[in-house]
């Protein structure tokens, strides 16, 4: 028996480093390649952590490296991607729509779910050779999100995404990059985003802008107070700010293991949608949409927040416009720490 128990206990750990080896070869044999399919092996998370490391020693943060005449944008491809229960009620637990909500009728699939779905992407973009920015401490300054189709269409079989650069931008504070993501179904595009992310030359808090405090809207709805968990639940979920061991796994930040103790924009902004389509209801938004999101400071973990959103005003007639602004902020300080605007698009 004592045999067994030790030849049980040395198989287990060989089997499981002969598997990591396994998948750590398989990725790196593929190391050129820019299209992926989804029903065989992917980058594993372990080896884009490790050149993520590679690229952040090698990079200094706030400096666009010149790029050779062969670079290129780096953007990735992952084909015949299929929609995951599992994945998608867990976000919509964490985010505040509720496990059941993929059980509703006439809902559809949260705007911000397709992030998700690209994490991995994004991860494989920033740690690329091509990105010429340190992947380290890239900080949100700004999301536009259009959804030209409902995203319940990703439902009815296989679909595409895609992720890529777009363009840098040297400005005052640092280097601003745009990174693009599609979600496409039979080549027709149903949910695309642009995040701009920013490789800061300095410390990042005097990067904090202050958001004014009034309200532009004909009546404003009751401020809604939030908990902010420890643990926001979004497991390997895209996040805005490092793409690092923090955001790939969600280790408690409190425990010291991690850097700071802030949620992910993707959760803000989120749970702002999940509030405005409870409140609103679910017409507010469907197809066409663009959201247009600004960040402004991290929500640190754990604590409370205040949600609120309002109508604008059409300043021709002085009536409830198709635009909805909302923002989430810390009534106790005033400090703000997301704002934006839901715009209804004409078909």
């Amino acid at each position: 028996m004592d045999y067994c128990t030790k030849l049980l206990s040395l198989a287990v750990p060989a089997y499981g480093f002969y598997t990591i080896c396994i998948s750590l070869y398989e990725t790196y044999r593929r190391k050129k390649c820019v299209v992926f399919e989804s029903r065989r092996a992917l980058p594993c998370y372990l080896y884009l952590y490790v050149k993520y490391k590679i690229q952040a020693f090698r990079k200094r943060r706030g400096q666009l490296y010149p790029g050779s005449e062969k670079t290129v944008n780096p953007t990735f491809t992952i084909l015949n991607c299929r929609l995951k229960v599992n994945e998608l009620r867990w976000y919509c637990w964490a985010a505040g729509y509720g496990w059941n909500y993929p059980d509703s009728v006439f809902r559809d699939i949260p705007l911000c779910f397709c992030h998700v779905l690209c994490g991995r992407l994004l991860a494989m973009v920033t740690s690329s050779n091509d990105f010429r920015l340190s992947p380290q401490g890239l900080l949100p300054v700004q999301e536009t999100i259009r959804k030209r189709q409902p995203i319940d269409e990703l439902k009815k079989g296989c679909f595409r995404l895609e992720a890529g650069v777009t363009e840098y931008r040297p400005v005052d504070s640092g280097v601003e990059v745009d990174i693009c993501f599609k979600a496409l179904r039979a080549d027709q595009p149903v949910w695309e985003s642009v995040v701009t992310l920013l490789s800061p030359r300095h410390c990042p808090m005097s990067l904090v802008r202050h958001c004014p405090t009034g309200v532009d809207g004909a009546t404003e709805i009751k401020p809604l107070e939030i908990r902010v968990p420890l643990l926001t639940g979004l497991k390997s979920a895209w996040a805005f700010s490092d793409v690092s061991l923090k955001n790939l796994l969600v280790l408690p930040p409190r425990l010291g293991i991690v850097g700071h103790s802030s949620t992910h924009g993707l959760w803000m902004v989120s749970r702002c949608l999940a509030e405005i389509e409870k409140h609103k209801g679910a017409d507010e938004l469907r197809a066409p949409l663009c959201v247009s999101v600004q960040f402004r400071q991290p929500l640190v973990l754990p604590g409370r927040a205040v949600i609120r959103f309002w109508k604008a005003r059409d300043e021709a007639c002085l009536q409830p416009s198709n635009v909805c602004r909302f923002q989430l902020q810390d009534d106790s300080t005033g400090t703000c720490h997301i704002m934006g605007e839901l715009v209804r698009e004409s078909d």
